[in-house]
């Protein structure tokens, strides 16, 4: 074998080996990309029905209940706490409405004397119906499906799915 012959094996090994680092490169870069990529579409919203508690310990006023919520967001698992706000309407039903001003977020409060929901932040308030009466909020107050199973009252949250 000559000289010139080792030359070129030597030089088609090298680019071969190249190429190969450069395709493996690349279909890491890919399947990373993909991956990331395609997380927002798993990240639709899932519907979970939450218990709030039994049907016999609310009335016809307003009633704040605080809740633990596992959300998975796709990246990790966090424990949110929401208040939501629960009466019974006249038929018997429960009425949710979430109890987070639509202003900037803060926890609203019933005022039983008033009849009305505040917000202790800006000044917003809102009627027993969730409608703004008064202050800065954008929209009403956020009802929430709300159902009884076996004397159960749930509610309905949207989370982002796992």
């Amino acid at each position: 074998m000559s000289s010139s012959d080792e030359i070129r094996d030597r030089r088609s090994a090298v680019t071969a080996l190249i190429a190969l680092l450069a395709g493996g490169w690349t279909a890491g870069v890919a399947l990373l990309s993909g991956a990331f990529l395609s997380s927002p579409r798993r990240a639709q919203k899932r519907r979970d029905d939450i218990a709030v508690g039994e049907l016999s310990i609310f009335g016809p006023e307003f009633q704040g209940v605080r809740l633990r919520i596992a959300a998975d967001d796709g990246w990790y698992e966090r424990v949110e706490q929401q208040t939501v706000f629960v009466r019974l309407a006249g038929n018997g039903s429960p009425e949710v409405f979430s109890g987070t001003c639509t202003h900037l977020g803060c926890t609203i409060t019933w005022n039983v004397g008033d009849r009305v929901f505040t917000c202790p932040c800006h000044g917003g308030l809102f009627g027993p119906d969730g409608s703004v009466k008064g202050g800065p909020p954008p929209r009403p107050l956020t009802r929430l499906d709300a159902s009884v199973r076996d004397g159960i009252v749930y509610v309905r949250f949207n989370f982002p799915a796992s």
